[in-house]
């Protein structure tokens, strides 16, 4: 099985459109880690039936 982490704070959008890739991966057997801010991401993976697992990182690098 294939196993991606992606780093789920760092999009141009919003972490949404990283969850529903993430979801689409998903089922078609690609294992996902979600890695950014577990507050953020909980209820979006409950949102799309995501079964990513999450890693909590708290900090965000932003792009000045």
């Amino acid at each position: 099985m294939t196993r991606v982490a992606l780093d789920a704070m760092g999009s141009d959008h919003d972490p949404g459109v990283l969850v529903a890739g993430a979801t689409a991966a998903g089922q078609d057997g690609v294992d996902v880690i979600l890695v950014g801010d577990s507050d953020v991401l909980t209820p979006l993976v409950a949102e799309y039936g995501c079964t990513a697992e999450i890693v909590h990182a708290a900090d965000v690098i932003t792009m000045a």
